[in-house]
C-alpha cells in the first residue's frame, strides 16, 4: 500500500496544492520557452516577467509567476550567468543585450553573500 503525499493544511488549501501548480508552471514554461527556462540558465531580458504574464493570460496566477520568477532568478547558476555578463535573451531565445553593469555587480554581491553564508 502507498503512503499518500505528505501534506499540511493551510485553512482549506493544503501545502501540496500550491506546489503542483508551482510545478504546473515551471513545466509550462521549460516546454514553451525552451531557448530561455533550461540548464545552464541564461539571464533573461529586462520585462520577461511581464512578457510571461501577457503570453500566458490568466492561466496562472501574477503571484505565482512572481513567486517562479523569484526563484529562477535568484539560483546561483543564474546569478552566476548575469555576473559573468552573458547575454540576455527574449523568451524566443532571440539576444536581448547583455547585462548592464550594477546588474552584473548585484548578481555578485548576491553570489558572495551566498558563499558566506554557507
Amino acid at each position: 500500500m502507498q503512503n499518500p503525499p505528505r501534506t499540511r493544511s493551510i485553512g482549506s488549501v493544503t501545502a501540496a496544492r500550491p506546489r503542483a501548480r508551482g510545478n504546473a508552471l515551471a513545466e509550462r514554461l521549460f516546454r514553451d520557452f525552451p531557448n530561455v527556462f533550461k540548464y545552464p540558465p541564461v539571464p533573461l531580458a529586462m520585462g520577461s516577467g511581464l512578457k510571461l504574464r501577457e503570453l500566458l493570460g490568466t492561466e496562472f496566477k501574477p503571484a505565482e509567476m512572481r513567486a517562479f520568477l523569484q526563484a529562477w532568478t535568484s539560483g546561483p547558476r543564474y546569478l552566476k550567468a548575469v555576473a559573468r555578463g552573458e547575454m540576455r535573451h527574449n523568451l524566443d531565445g532571440s539576444p536581448a543585450g547583455l547585462p548592464a553593469p550594477e546588474h552584473r555587480a548585484d548578481a555578485q554581491k548576491r553570489l558572495n553573500a551566498m558563499r558566506r553564508s554557507g
